[in-house]
């Protein structure tokens, strides 16, 4: 096992998929594009109804851009 190689936990190459795993800091801190990070950070603690709109909003802009409709996370 790859973590045993590495003589780490298991959960050391995978983050929380639960409600009380990581803090959103630390899922935002691994994202590798700077400006999802400036964004997520931005957004993280708003209540449901503000990043509602957030979301909104960049649901607009694609469809400004022309770019296809995101359906991943849909809830």
């Amino acid at each position: 096992m790859l973590a045993n190689f590495f003589g780490v936990d298991d959960k050391y190459f995978y983050l929380p998929v639960d409600s009380e795993g990581a803090e959103p800091s630390v899922v935002i801190d691994c994202l590798e594009q700077g400006s999802l990070r400036q964004l997520l950070a931005a957004v993280a603690g708003l209540s449901e109804s503000s990043t509602g709109l957030v979301v909104d909003m960049a649901e607009h802009l694609r469809r400004a851009e022309k770019l296809p409709e995101i359906t991943a996370g849909a809830d």
